[in-house]
């Protein structure tokens, strides 16, 4: 049985190596031997569900001007995603912004710009065991 990491509106089932510890205000969850770090963070909507208009919204002040934004889905949990390199940090980040009901995740994964490939496969992995609660 894997361990399950429980937030107010969502839970995420953590398979080994996986492990989590709370930063600030946001989840992160690396491996021991990983390359990157996912950080999970939510707002909660005081009035009505997140709409897609403001998944997008989000997406695109929360990425590079030059990134590509596509949708994205991992269970209940929908809303869109981009992709870049911050040059100045040599960082690559891969950002979603999901919505489910009146609760909005911030999702994201950074590595050093070349070490995506390593790790990003078993990220998108592990979101996809995202659930709402």
């Amino acid at each position: 049985m894997h361990p399950i990491f429980e937030r107010r509106s969502w839970t995420l089932s953590l398979g080994a190596p996986w492990r989590a510890k709370e930063v600030d205000a946001c989840i992160e969850i690396t491996q021991p031997d990983g390359v990157g770090a996912l950080h999970i963070s939510s707002a909660h909507k005081r009035s009505g569900n997140v709409g897609e208009d403001e998944t997008l919204s989000q997406t695109k002040t929360g990425s590079s001007v030059d990134s590509e934004i596509e949708p994205a889905q991992f269970g209940e949990f929908v809303g869109h995603a981009s992709e870049y390199v911050d040059w100045h940090t040599d960082r690559f980040w891969k950002k979603w912004f999901l919505g489910c009901r009146s609760d909005l995740l911030f999702v994201f994964y950074t590595c050093k710009r070349g070490d995506e490939e390593l790790e990003l496969p078993q990220v998108i992995e592990l979101l996809k065991l995202l659930r709402t609660r």
